[in-house]
């Protein structure tokens, strides 16, 4: 099949007409499938108990401990006192309230129990351990009562083993209990060696968090809690990890909140600050486990590795999200545009080839770029190996609302499988891709996705566009469609081939494209059947605003591109949309107005060209053969309000306009549509 190519020549006279593990309530996870389909909007249900969803307690039959220092008096039944450490033996409500200097509460009660422990203005710290263990229970609920301000703290120097160090200055009753801890463990040893991955290699299986818990953990409640965990992660289950309420703020030298089984947060506010991932689950022996599911709440994470990371399903329905990881992705991105003029990438990329003969150009600045997975982060050129995405799923990742802003080193959201951005609005900067999934990914209903800074913007298998409003801003490709980042691409006019099942398809919304790389990239094929869609290709060789090795096809919609020449492709011959290409015999300059219209001056397209440039695609459903057309730069543009759409570029504002009529300007030229892809030399 035959594709629409023109030729940079020195003065581009000529255009030829040859022209895309188990926890110790036995718990299971509530979600009903590790998977979900391209239109889904949550495949976890059942998430949050009555109880969950309740954090009244009986004052009356409430057990009241109270902190003075080091000593600690209780009125009611269930505890125990040893040592300066408080241990719970059996279901019920604990009420506890005042400053324990150096102890430890100890939970310690029937794997049938459900204890209730209401931080009513309490400060727990331990210097030799961990402040708040919950050894055995069938599910532990931890209210922060209303109006209170309650802490928990580590310090640097607490142990963190199954030895006797675990709970140094305990008395038998602990030391009898960190032996059934030892039990446990060994039950589970075998599940947790199996589970460990490059994700989990440091989970162990012994109390490793200022709030550790081996079974389920809630946390409800409208007080706050502030946890500092100066040798550990934050709070942690190794069951279900659920919060449904609370103003909470973690310092941690690890993980902040860590759910291995499962993470259900149904609201509460969140200032999270991590040495390692913000919010984690990690259980990857079991496909029905290992998921995240937000459902509100407003949160402000920074980490040094992932924001927020699920081994399976990563979903937020809502909440309010600022997210930075590493050290964010402005700087990284800048290192990355430096070192891509150096090596050849392999990657989704070829190097820059005579579009004739298939030999180097001389354009050293554009003549190699570097291998994307080599030097994209500076993180991934060190001897680490630790991740430092954004959002990570190790299968679905889905968005169905909430607002969310992520500065991330490396991808801002990644999956191993889908991506599902179904409403929301994401505002994200990436030292690598914005949004990258390794099968497909799609774009639909009213979403509006914003990345205003990336290496490449968006990278899929299959990537669908069917609603909402995108706009990416990258410094290689806009959009790139490649089966994987470690296949080795072909040559760009040296007989490469197309990967097998690879799209990139538009059909509905508004998408803007602003790339120093390939606008539309696809190691296969391109579909156009609707939107609108607006290229700021390449200004320089060696790339284009479409680049794709299979077949590009236009059916509906409005798509507009500019770039440069050399490099060019347009829409194969068998589209059932006219398009009209303009190949100018100079490099013209940005921010110029152009504006295409009919015979009776309505508008087809009008835009701002963000950047220099020596070829112009128009496609629109407007665009009749046999009909005159004219070309104009500058002038007015009358907008029809009910009509027009405009599409919005992240990095100027810029808008495409659909629908108006034109006042005054210059005209460039005026032509005729002779044919399905009409050629204009100007």
């Amino acid at each position: 099949m035959k594709n629409y190519k023109i030729k940079n020549k020195l003065a581009l006279a000529l255009i030829a007409t040859s022209l895309i593990a188990s926890g110790c309530s036995n718990a299971l996870t509530n979600s009903s499938s590790t998977s979900t389909t391209a239109t889904s909007t949550s495949s976890i249900t059942d998430k949050y108990s009555d109880k969950d969803l309740d954090p009244s307690w009986d004052e009356s039959t409430a057990t009241k401990i109270t902190f003075s220092g080091d000593s600690i008096t209780v009125s009611g039944d269930g505890t125990q006192e040893e040592n300066g450490n408080l241990i719970i033996k059996s279901g019920g409500t604990y009420v506890l309230s005042g400053t324990l200097d150096s102890g430890q509460i100890i939970v310690e009660a029937s794997d049938t129990d459900k204890v209730q422990i209401v931080l009513n203005n309490a400060s727990i710290t331990n210097k030799d351990s961990i402040p708040l263990n919950i050894k055995t229970a069938d599910k532990v609920f931890l209210t922060l009562a209303d109006n209170t301000t309650n802490k928990i703290v580590d310090s640097s120097s607490a142990v963190v083993s199954n030895s006797s160090t675990d709970s140094s200055n305990t008395s038998s009753v602990s030391n009898a209990s960190t032996s059934t801890e030892n039990s446990e463990s060994a039950e589970t040893n075998s599940a947790n060696s199996a589970e460990n991955n490059s994700s989990t290699t440091n989970e162990t299986d012994s109390p490793d968090a200022a709030i550790y818990s081996k079974c389920d953990l809630t946390i409800n409640g409208n007080g706050s809690l502030t946890v500092n965990s100066n040798n550990n992660e934050g709070i942690k289950s190794k069951d279900e990890l659920v919060i449904t309420g609370g103003n909470i703020k973690v310092d941690s030298k690890g993980d902040a909140l860590t759910g291995k089984d499962s993470i259900a947060i149904k609201g509460g506010s969140f200032d999270l600050n991590s040495n390692k991932d913000g919010i984690k689950s990690s259980n990857s022996t079991d496909s029905s486990k290992g998921w995240i599911s937000i459902d509100g709440g407003t949160f402000k994470i920074s980490a040094a590795n992932d924001g927020i990371e699920a081994e399976t399903i990563l979903e937020i329905n809502d909440g309010d999200f600022d997210i930075t990881t590493g050290d964010g992705g402005e700087t990284v991105s800048t290192q990355s545009q430096q070192n891509s003029l150096g090596g050849g990438r392999q990657n989704g990329m070829r190097p820059d080839m005579n579009q004739q003969n298939g030999n180097p150009q001389s354009n050293s600045e554009f003549g190699n770029r570097g291998n994307m997975k080599n030097f994209s982060t500076n993180a991934e050129n060190s001897d680490s190996s630790e991740s430092i995405k954004g959002l990570k799923s190790g299968t679905d990742l889905v968005v169905n609302s909430g607002s969310i802003t992520i500065n991330a080193e490396e991808d801002a959201l990644h999956s191993n499988k889908d991506i599902n951005i179904n409403g929301g609005t994401l505002s994200v900067k990436a030292g690598d891709d914005g949004i990258h999934s390794e099968d497909t990914l799609n774009i639909t209903n009213e979403a509006k996705v914003d990345i205003l800074n990336s290496y490449e913007g968006i990278e899929s298998k299959v990537i669908n566009i069917k609603g909402g409003t995108t706009s990416v801003v990258s410094s290689d490709d806009g959009i790139n469609g490649t089966s994987g980042s470690s296949d080795v691409q072909g040559i760009r006019g040296s007989g490469e081939s197309a990967q097998d099942g690879v799209s990139v398809n538009i059909s509905g919304g508004s998408l803007t494209v602003n790339a120093q790389g390939d606008g539309l990239d696809s190691n296969a094929d391109i579909n156009i059947t609707g939107g609108k869609t607006i290229v700021y290709g390449p200004s320089n060789g060696g790339n284009g605003s479409l680049d794709y090795t299979g077949t590009a096809k236009i059916t509906k919609g409005t798509f507009v591109a500019i770039g440069t020449a050399d490099m060019y492709q347009g829409f194969d011959d068998s589209s059932l949309q006219n398009t009209v290409t303009f190949g100018f015999n100079s490099t013209q300059s940005e921010n110029q107005t152009l504006t295409l219209v009919d015979s009776n001056n309505n508008i087809i397209t009008s835009f701002k060209a963000q950047k220099s440039y020596q070829a112009l695609l128009i496609s629109s459903y407007k665009l009749k053969e046999g009909e005159t057309y004219t070309l104009y730069s500058g002038g007015t543009v009358s907008e029809n309000s009910s009509k027009n759409t405009s599409v919005k570029d992240s990095s100027t504002d810029s808008s495409l306009n659909t629908s108006g009529s034109l006042s005054g300007g210059e005209k460039v030229t005026q032509f005729t549509l002779s044919e399905k892809n009409t050629v204009v030399n100007i």
